[in-house]
Formats: structure tokens, sequence, C-alpha cells
């Protein structure tokens, strides 16, 4: 990644988590980021355009780990699998962007952002399960939802868990049936 996209972006986060808005100025990210207005349009045309951007850089090993998932269950690895051994280490590597994004006025472009890239992806798991009870419209969309929390919950704690630690925790959540955490 471009050096100077890296610090607009970083910029762009660290004042939006700064002052809880997003009405962030270009001259605010310009100025915090070091580099000039030319700069920060030779790469994006407004603000609005970083946010794509940091949610795509955050996003891009996640990506490619789910694409060598494409169709769910690859040689028997099933989904709280393939996430708790190759995504959760993922996610803590990027744990203080996904904080920002989880925590500040960014959250509803996040998880835009996670349903549309993701909701197909963790339907193509439920083959794994017998879900003939509840009609698959609420169990697809619980699934990811209930996961989209799983993971803000962890992310957003002040220090949060080391994945191996996590992994432990994320298993336990996802086996006990919700009437046994209330």
């Amino acid at each position: 990644m471009n050096k100077s996209v890296k610090k607009i972006m970083d910029s762009y986060l660290y004042l939006v988590d700064l002052h809880n808005s997003l009405e962030i100025s270009i001259s605010d990210i310009t100025n915090v980021a070091g580099v000039s207005r030319a700069t920060f349009y030779n790469h994006f045309d407004s603000v609005e355009d970083v946010i794509p951007c940091i949610e795509e850089s955050v996003d891009a090993k996640i990506s490619e780990c789910i694409n060598n998932h494409p169709n769910g269950v690859t040689q028997g690895i099933g989904i709280i699998d393939v996430i708790s051994n190759e995504i959760l280490p993922l996610i803590y590597e990027n744990r203080e962007i996904l904080k920002i994004l989880y925590t500040s006025p960014l959250h509803p472009y996040w998880i835009d952002y996670l349903k549309a890239n993701y909701s197909k992806w963790v339907s193509s798991f439920k083959s794994e399960y017998d879900c003939r009870t509840v009609p698959s419209y609420y169990a697809e969309n619980l699934t990811y939802l209930f996961f989209f929390s799983i993971i803000e919950l962890w992310v957003s704690k002040p220090v949060p868990e080391t994945p191996a630690e996590f992994r432990k925790i994320f298993h336990s959540l996802f086996s006990v049936p919700i009437s046994q955490l209330l």
C-alpha cells in the first residue's frame, strides 16, 4: 500500500476516534497525516472515499482466507474451525483499526460492509447444520449477526485476549445453547 494512502487512512481513523464524529475535513486529515491536499486528491475524491479503502485494507487477508474456503466446508473443516483457526488471528492483527470501526460512528458502514461481503459465505456453511426447526432466513441472519457481535465484543475490549485464548471462548459461544447463556 502507498505510504501516503496509509497515512491518510490512519489519520482519518485517528480523527474519527478522537472526535467520535464523521465530521472530519480534508484539511484535518492532511494536517494530521502531514500530506498536501494534492496528495489527498491524488488518491481520493472525498473524505467519504477513505472509508471503503480502510474497509478493504483491513479485510484483504480475511477475504483471501475466505477465497480458500469458497463453498463453506473445505476438506471437512467447518465454519467454526475456519474462523477460529484462520480468521481470528487475522482479525487480531487489525484489532486497533477494527475497534475503531466497531465503536465509532463508522460502525454502520462497517456492519453494512460485513453483511454485504460475508453473509453469503456464512450461508454457504448451512449444510453443516440441521435447521429444520428454524426458517433459514432467521438461522442465516442470526448466525452472521451473532458472529459479528462476538467479534465486536472481543476487539472492543480494552485488552482483547490473544487468538489462542479467544478461540476457546469462541468455540464455547457457538457450542452452548443460547438458553444456557441467559
